[in-house]
C-alpha cells in the first residue's frame, strides 16, 4: 500500500526524484552477477519524467559515488604528464642537444671529411640525417624507415634482425642492376665489420635500400628500407667509404655543450698512438691495444727501419690527424682520421685511418684498427704506411 501511494505520488509531480535502489529490482540479479558495488545505470520507467540519482545499491542513503572519478581524474593526470615530458623530451633533442652516438668533429678553418652522418632509430624507425662543418652540426633531415621483422640486434645469417653498430657504405647499386623488391637505389654496407667479427656475429648483405612497396615498419629481412624518394635524396650526400651510419636500438641524446665524458682520454690515447709511432718503442705502442691485439714485432722492425730518414743522421717523419670523427655506439668509439707524413715541411697523406676503440679497466685501449677504401673503392694490398714512408724518403 505505502509503495502504491509513493508511485502515484510520482505521477503527479513527475520531476520527483528516485533512487536506483527503489525503482531497479528488475535488473538486480543481473547487477549482483557483475558486481555488487557497481554503479549502474538503470532502465527508465514508462514516465519519462523520472530523474534518477546514483545510489549505493548496499545502502538507501542518496550519496555520489567518488571512487571512480577520482580514478579518472588521476588517470587523466598520469596521462598528462606522460605526453608532457614526452614532448619534453622531444623538443630537446630537437633544439639544443645531439645524439650520444655523435661524439666529436674537427672544426677550425677546414671541412670534415664527412660531411654527413646518418642514424637509424630502430624504436621509432625513423632515420635521421646530421650535418656538420666549421659552424657545428644540426639535423637537417628525418625520414621513415623499416628494419628487421625481428626486434633486437642481428646475431647471425637469417635471423631477420637488422644490425646495431657503426657502418659505412661501400658500394652503390642502381635501379638497372636491382631486383623491384630494393627499389631505385640500393647501398650496401660493411656488415659484419671487424667488431661483429670479434663478438662472432655473422650474415651478409645488409643494404640501405628503397622499396617499391608501401612502406610498413619493421618489414625487412635485416636491411633499412626507405621510400624511392627518401633514397634518392640520401644518395646526394652518401661518400662511399667515408659516410657512417649509425644503428641503434634508440638514439640517445645529450646537450650541445656537455662532451663525451670519456672524450678527454680518446683523445689522449690518439696523440700516444700518434707519438709512439713516430718516436716510441715496441712496447709502448702495443701496450696501446687490447688483449695483445697490436701489431707485429715483425710490422714493427720494418717500420722502425723506414721511420728514419736514409742519409739525414737521426731525423725522423712527423706523423699529424687531420679531418678526426669520433662517434660512439654501445660502448665502442669509432674514430676516422686523416693519417699524414710530414718531412721538411712536405706532406704526403697516407690514407683514412679507422680505429675501433673501448674502455676496459678505467682504460681506453684499441680493440681494431683499418684503412677505409677511397671513395672509388680501390684497394692497395701494400702496406698503406709502408708505401707512403717510401714516398716521402724518395722525395716523391
Amino acid at each position: 500500500m505505502k509503495d502504491a501511494m509513493s508511485a502515484g505520488k510520482a505521477r503527479q509531480n513527475p520531476r520527483t526524484r528516485c533512487s536506483l535502489y527503489e525503482i531497479n529490482e528488475h535488473f538486480e540479479d543481473d547487477f549482483k552477477a557483475v558486481s555488487p558495488s557497481s554503479i549502474v545505470f538503470q532502465r527508465p520507467g514508462k514516465d519519462t519524467g523520472y530523474v534518477y540519482e546514483l545510489g549505493n545499491l548496499n545502502s538507501t542513503r542518496k550519496r555520489f559515488y567518488w571512487f571512480p572519478l577520482t580514478c579518472l581524474v588521476w588517470i587523466g593526470l598520469a596521462i598528462f604528464l606522460t605526453v608532457a615530458v614526452c614532448s619534453a623530451g622531444e623538443q630537446q633533442s630537437r633544439s639544443g642537444s645531439i645524439p650520444l652516438a655523435l661524439v666529436y668533429f674537427s672544426g677550425g678553418k677546414v671541412q670534415p671529411v664527412t660531411s654527413h652522418v646518418m642514424l637509424v632509430d630502430k624504436s621509432k624507425q625513423k632515420l635521421l640525417v646530421y650535418a656538420y662543418n666549421k659552424n657545428g652540426i644540426r639535423k637537417v633531415g628525418t625520414f621513415a624507415c623499416s628494419t628487421g621483422k625481428v626486434r633486437g640486434a642481428k646475431r647471425r645469417s637469417g635471423d631477420q634482425k637488422t644490425p646495431e653498430g657503426i657502418y659505412f657504405f661501400v658500394k652503390k647499386h642502381y635501379k638497372k642492376d636491382l631486383a623491384p623488391i630494393y627499389g631505385d637505389l640500393a647501398f650496401p654496407m660493411d656488415y659484419p665489420n671487424q667488431i661483429d667479427r670479434l663478438a662472432g656475429r655473422s650474415g651478409y648483405a645488409i643494404w640501405l635500400h628503397g622499396t617499391n612497396k608501401s612502406l610498413k615498419p619493421r618489414d625487412s629481412n635485416g636491411c633499412v628500407v626507405v621510400e624511392n624518394s627518401t633514397i634518392n635524396k640520401l644518395a646526394e650526400i652518401i661518400r662511399l667509404n667515408r659516410t657512417p651510419i649509425i644503428i641503434t636500438g634508440k638514439v640517445k641524446y645529450r646537450p650541445e655543450d656537455q662532451p663525451d665524458e670519456d672524450l678527454p682520454d680518446v683523445m689522449a690515447l690518439l696523440e700516444k698512438w700518434r707519438r709512439y709511432l713516430v718516436r716510441g718503442s715496441y712496447g709502448q705502442y702495443r701496450g696501446l691495444y687490447s688483449n695483445g691485439r697490436g701489431p707485429s714485432m715483425r710490422w714493427w722492425t720494418q717500420w722502425c727501419d723506414l721511420r728514419k730518414i736514409p742519409g739525414d743522421g737521426h731525423r725522423y717523419v712527423d706523423i699529424s690527424i687531420t679531418g678526426l670523427e669520433v662517434y660512439k655506439q654501445a660502448g665502442v668509439f669509432c674514430v676516422t682520421f686523416n693519417q699524414v707524413l710530414t718531412y721538411k715541411g712536405a706532406k704526403l697523406s697516407v690514407g683514412r685511418k679507422k680505429l675501433f676503440l673501448v674502455k676496459q679497466k678505467a682504460a681506453i685501449q684499441i680493440l681494431a684498427e683499418s684503412y677505409q677504401r677511397t671513395e672509388n673503392n680501390t684497394k692497395s694490398r701494400r702496406d698503406k704506411l709502408f708505401a707512403a714512408m717510401e714516398k716521402i724518403s724518395n722525395g716523391y
